[in-house]
């Protein structure tokens, strides 16, 4: 499975669920006057907008979410991680928009349903890369370094969408899907998730700058996950993944 296919049915059925989600919530923050009750509006109006972005996804590609061009459990368990892991970027999407259109309104707990999502789409990622494996030029340090980065790119987004700052929760809407990425094809994905992970890094840098620079915690969990990345770059290109004696596409 190549760039191609794998950005357009996520990012279509990512583009759906936002605009559908953005458009309740406006909806019902312009027609209500109780904050409490439009944000439980939204909350719907967000799974009716991932529910929709699903659907497209599934007429875009004409063939059922779960029925890839294999037949292994990995295909199924990185198809969940890149719903999960795309369609987190609906809530804080969502989040944006209220607190840009509607200042006054408390809507922060919204991005703690993206963090959610990411949170479970790492732990079914684990699994992911226990079943799968990898042959090729990937040593045993670029093994222990791939799997720090990738837990650290999914980390990042959770401490991003925890704080206060916009920006930080801005990017914490791009780490989560760099890990996704890296469990496709690696002669595409290892560049662009390096590249994913590095612009992340650089803006979140100069906002926890900006902040407060003391927090040494937050910065490395940018920093040491797009070190590793870019070092295991060239091996993860020259090696591919296997999973029940089938190569993963």
């Amino acid at each position: 499975m190549g760039l191609e296919p794998v950005l357009r049915d996520h990012l279509v059925m990512t583009a759906v669920a936002v605009i559908i989600a953005v458009i309740i919530s406006v909806a019902a923050w312009a027609v209500m006057d109780d904050d409490y009750t439009a944000e439980i509006v939204a909350v719907v109006g967000m799974a009716v907008g991932m529910a929709a972005g699903i659907l497209a996804m599934l007429l875009v590609r004409r063939r059922d979410i779960f029925r890839t061009r294999g037949s292994s459990i990995c295909y199924k368990l990185r198809e969940v991680c890149s719903v999960l892991s795309f369609l987190a970027v609906v809530p804080t999407a969502v989040f944006f928009v209220i607190t840009l259109l509607h200042p006054d309104s408390d809507v922060s707990d919204m991005p703690l349903i993206s963090a959610i999502m990411v949170l479970v789409s790492m732990l079914i990622q684990a699994y992911y890369w226990r079943v799968a494996q990898n042959i090729g030029s990937m040593s045993g340090l670029n093994v222990i370094t791939m799997v720090i980065a990738l837990i650290l790119l999914n980390i990042s987004a959770i401490l991003g969408i925890d704080h206060d700052s916009i920006i930080l929760t801005a990017v914490s809407m791009f780490t989560p899907i760099a890990a996704v990425l890296l469990m496709y094809d690696w002669a595409w994905s290892a560049d662009l998730g390096f590249l994913i992970s590095l612009v992340c890094t650089v803006v979140a840098t100069v906002a926890i700058v900006m902040d407060d620079w003391m927090q040494f915690g937050l910065l490395l969990s940018f920093w040491i996950s797009t070190v590793f990345l870019f070092f295991d770059r060239h091996s993860m290109k020259n090696t591919f993944l296997m999973c029940d004696g089938e190569k993963l596409y």
